[in-house]
């Protein structure tokens, strides 16, 4: 089972050390709430405490506090997270392989097939085709961003399913 700790957390400049003006909690402080007072600096905290106390985006920006030993499960982590909305992009850009590439070679960074110099090329690349897609479609965004309001609840994607899907991935990698 993969843990963390308060320390390491900390170590890590979360946000929310303390609460908001209005007394709201947030990020660490929240955490910290939900665990106790005197719940250790240096005890475990499995991730699936740490969705169920601040939700499945503060447990994700939490794995970059666990040790080195799972570096290559949280790098496939991602990929696999890239790869579920590829199908988007994709669809957009059907001939252009720079973003399949880059999660291919982020797997393959993973697993030790290729080099971190191989990897970082194949991030560049894939990193370039999501800036050019950025430029292109800013205008394109913008014009259609009132009518996708008017139409929000015609939107294909449940992000709550989708968020209930990522943490399923999620604790079950992790817990």
């Amino acid at each position: 089972m993969i843990t963390t700790t308060l320390k390491a957390i900390r170590k890590a400049s979360p946000c929310g050390l303390r609460p908001k003006e209005d007394g709201t909690l947030e990020g660490y402080a929240k955490l910290k709430a939900f665990l106790g007072d005197d719940y250790p600096d240096d005890a475990p905290i499995k991730f699936s405490t740490i969705v169920e106390s601040n939700g499945i985006d503060d447990a994700y920006w939490c794995l970059r506090t666990i040790c080195p030993e799972y570096k290559k499960d949280i790098i496939l982590l991602a990929a696999e997270e890239a790869e579920s909305v590829l199908h988007i992009y994709e669809a957009a850009f059907p001939n252009d392989c720079r973003v399949r590439d880059c999660i291919q070679a982020t797997k393959d960074y993973a697993n030790g097939l290729i080099t971190i110099d191989k990897f970082r090329d194949a991030a560049a690349a894939g990193a370039a085709a999501a800036r050019a897609v950025w430029a292109a479609r800013a205008a394109d965004w913008a014009a259609r961003a009132a009518d996708l309001a008017a139409r929000a609840d015609r939107v294909s994607i449940n992000i709550e399913e989708f968020k209930a899907a990522q943490l399923k991935r999620l604790t079950e990698r992790f817990s």
